[in-house]
């Protein structure tokens, strides 16, 4: 399954499945995924999210719970850019150690976000939180991503932290173009200002 995208999703509103040999996007690298065995909070408990289905409910930070469209898996090889984020536990907060691609993007709580942003929370990449200690790259062997896919971009937890859930583009989601990120994201310099002022 290296380098191939699987997806279950609703009907009429399936992802198209690709293979990602010789293209220009490479999973992961662009993606935002959750490694396999992430546990998600429903109402019924934590999941793991690769047990999750189309029509499940997830719980959400802003909006309760919400119906699970799609998801997405795709493996490739943990290198580089491709190496899953580990955020070890406790490191934002009450939760446990989560693992996550490059890209996606955790909410941050925090005072000085606010004085320095103007806003209390903020989304960052798990690549830009990385120190070295407590978020670190974990380069090893192949690794599983998924990607939940819902109606609206959402906040949701992941092992307990508030983590973006975003909604992939396609040609079943007109709507979903120009739909904002349901917090300001930060860019990787003010990412490294906070980091630093947060030491």
């Amino acid at each position: 399954m290296d380098g191939r995208l699987c997806c279950f999703g609703q009907p009429g509103r399936s992802m198209m499945i690709g293979d990602y040999a010789g293209s220009t996007e490479t999973p992961g690298a662009t993606r935002a995924g959750l490694v396999a065995g992430s546990l998600i909070r429903t109402p019924q408990g934590d999941i793991p999210v690769e047990n999750l289905s189309p029509g499940d409910l997830v719980c959400t930070h802003d909006n309760g719970p919400q119906p699970v469209c799609a998801v997405q898996l795709f493996r490739v090889q943990a290198q580089d850019q491709l190496a899953p984020i580990c955020i070890m536990a406790g490191t934002l907060g009450p939760h446990d150690t989560l693992f996550l691609s490059p890209q996606h993007r955790v909410l941050i709580r925090d005072s000085l976000a606010d004085m320095l942003f103007g806003d209390a929370e903020v989304l960052v990449a798990a690549k830009d939180l990385v120190n070295g200690r407590s978020v670190r790259r974990c380069a090893d062997g192949p690794v599983d991503y998924v990607q939940l896919v819902l109606d609206a971009m959402q906040v949701i937890y992941v092992q307990g932290v508030p983590t973006e859930c975003p909604v992939i583009i396609a040609a079943s989601q007109p709507q979903a173009h120009g739909q904002a990120a349901p917090r300001r994201t930060l860019r990787p310099f003010e990412a490294r200002i906070l980091m630093t002022a947060a030491a």
